[in-house]
């Protein structure tokens, strides 16, 4: 029976519970289960939060859900195996994927500043090749790599390509939903526009600041997309 108090909801009580319980097997593949008055009376809780446990377990895809039926097991123990395979992998992406974006974060926005700061008249004007690749919301990381180009550094050019690697190894195409990609293109294109626009004005502290707003909106992307795929 699910129970009021600290820190954990109830309808995420009863979804562990039931997930518990199509894991041991005592629901499997095709299996219906209580009804929701079965599940009220088992669980001790409202039809609100058997209803929203329902409706998260048919997200994570354990379960699906047909009015007049009822809520189906659509996992067996072979699906749960690759679950956790999967899961294994993304952790492992997870973690390098991370710990790449929190160096770029670090790193990148001291890059702008110092473009900023020490470019040449002809280096700011070579920029301004990436102005329509911008405007036309196709940013890509090679803007990013041109600007450590500009410094002279080849280390820290083939420092900032392998963070960039990494994070494109296992780089998903539904990265974002479909729902919000353009949002998410204007976004990006507004934030490489403000960055671009504060090195040709040799403002180095709105250079350092935009690309620090850019580069955490990218970790929030991130944080997200993980978030839901292995939820």
């Amino acid at each position: 029976m699910a129970k009021q108090g600290g820190q954990t909801p109830l309808y995420e009580q009863v979804v562990k519970m039931v997930k518990d319980q199509i894991v041991s097997g005592v629901y499997t593949k095709g299996d219906l289960l209580p009804s929701e008055k079965e599940m009220i009376d088992n669980f001790g809780v409202s039809r609100i939060t058997v209803r929203k446990a329902l409706s998260i377990l048919s997200d994570m895809g354990y379960i699906r859900t047909e009015k007049g039926r009822g809520s189906e097991v659509i996992l067996d123990v072979e699906d749960l195996l690759s679950r956790g395979k999967f899961s294994e992998e993304m952790t492992a992406y997870r973690r390098l994927c991370m710990e790449a974006t929190q160096v770029r974060i670090l790193l990148e926005p001291e890059i702008a500043r110092q473009v900023a700061i020490k470019a040449t008249d002809e280096q700011l004007a070579s920029l301004r090749i990436w102005e329509n690749h911008i405007r036309m919301k196709n940013p890509t990381n090679e803007f990013h790599l041109a600007l450590a180009e500009i410094l002279g550094n080849q280390e820290l050019v083939e420092m900032l390509q392998q963070l960039i690697e990494v994070e494109e190894s296992k780089a998903p195409k539904d990265m974002v939903l479909p729902e919000q990609q353009e949002k998410v293109a204007q976004t990006l294109s507004l934030q490489h526009q403000k960055i671009l626009r504060a090195i040709e004005a040799r403002d180095a502290e709105f250079a350092y600041f935009y690309m620090k707003e850019h580069e955490k909106y990218a970790e929030q992307m991130y944080e997200d997309y993980f978030r839901r795929v292995m939820a």
